[in-house]
């Protein structure tokens, strides 16, 4: 029985969180993290530089061009 209402609960939450998704809207990290990857294809730096962190580091891999 208790197996029984286990699955019931699941199969309603289920139901309940379906679909939250379908309104097409980006989180404002999906957001961001396109705007930067768009601006860096666009070439524009100062965009780009605009959506990173003030304390990130990047490390360039040896022998990249």
């Amino acid at each position: 029985m208790k197996l029984i209402a286990l699955f019931l609960a699941l199969f309603v939450s289920n139901l309940a969180f379906a679909g939250h998704h379908e309104t097409h809207e980006m989180s404002e990290n999906i957001a961001v993290a396109k705007a930067g990857y768009d601006a860096f294809n666009a070439g524009d730096m100062d965009a780009w530089r605009a959506v990173q962190a003030d304390d990130t580091v990047w490390t360039i891999q040896v022998g990249l061009p």
